[in-house]
This record gives structure tokens, sequence and C-alpha cells, in this order.
């Protein structure tokens, strides 16, 4: 059975974690759905000069993408 000590100390530790932000994910100006040429679909970040920042693979295609204003979640429609 946790004591209460050990419950405190528990939240404590957790309150420290750090949180993710988008300078975690490469701080994507954009984001963007593609097709590629092997037929996948992919959500790309993309930097203000059009570079890749992240790219992850979507279960079809992609239309449009929603981003949280500060933690690294997105939404692709």
């Amino acid at each position: 059975m946790a004591t209460r000590r050990t419950v405190l100390i528990g939240g404590a530790a957790v309150g420290l974690a750090p949180a993710l932000t988008w300078a975690d994910a490469g701080m994507p100006h954009y984001l963007a759905a593609a097709r590629h040429a092997d037929g996948s679909y992919r959500l790309h970040g993309l930097d203000g000069t059009g570079r890749d920042v992240f790219s992850l693979p979507l279960p079809a295609r992609g239309h449009a993408a929603a981003s949280h204003p500060v933690a690294p979640v997105a939404v692709a429609f």
C-alpha cells in the first residue's frame, strides 16, 4: 500500500519532468500531407524555407492538418 509520502514524492517527480514542445519536433512552420512515389502517404513538418523537419506515415490520403499551439501534437484529416 502506498503511503502519503510515496504519493507526494511521485507527484513531485512527475511535475518536474520536462514537457515536450514544438521545438522538440524541429519547429515546423507548416504541416503538409503528401503522397510519395511508392504510393505511401505521409504528414510532413516543414520549416520556413520548405525543408522537411519531420515526416510521419499516414494510414490513408491526407488532406490537411491542424496543430496544437504549444504541444507537439497534430491531427491529420
